[in-house]
């Protein structure tokens, strides 16, 4: 596994502590059905499946990174890379930390999300 690899791995944990459940298996099918790396099919299914600019941009953020690192990896590694990400424990516990710290800090950021989300 060369550094790529390990970066992609890194933001698949990232996003799966970010995504809900749902949204993750949306990421997931738009890369499955997509026919590399370079296609914009999957980044055109996460902009009509994803409604909530903040998912969609770190989703975009993932597919970035299967670009710019690990391009030499088929569309089923990395769907199973995120799929595995998913369902780990580190990301699960990631996940309910970043939540608090990022809706519960009461920064600027935060109250800016919460408005997104609620209008």
């Amino acid at each position: 596994m060369d550094g790529g690899e390990k970066k992609l791995i890194e933001m698949a944990v990232q996003l799966a502590a970010r995504l809900p459940t749902e949204m993750i298996d949306i990421v997931n099918r738009a890369i499955l059905q997509s026919p590399g790396v370079s296609s914009p099919q999957a980044r055109t299914r996460i902009a009509q499946d994803i409604p909530h600019p903040y998912y969609r941009d770190i989703a975009n953020d993932f597919l970035n990174c299967w670009q710019k690192c690990a391009q030499q990896l088929s569309p089923k590694d990395v769907s199973l890379c995120l799929l595995t990400a998913g369902r780990s424990p580190i990301s699960i516990a990631i996940g309910r930390r970043g939540f608090l710290e990022e809706n519960l800090s009461g920064s600027a950021k935060a109250e800016a999300r919460a408005g997104a989300v609620v209008e």
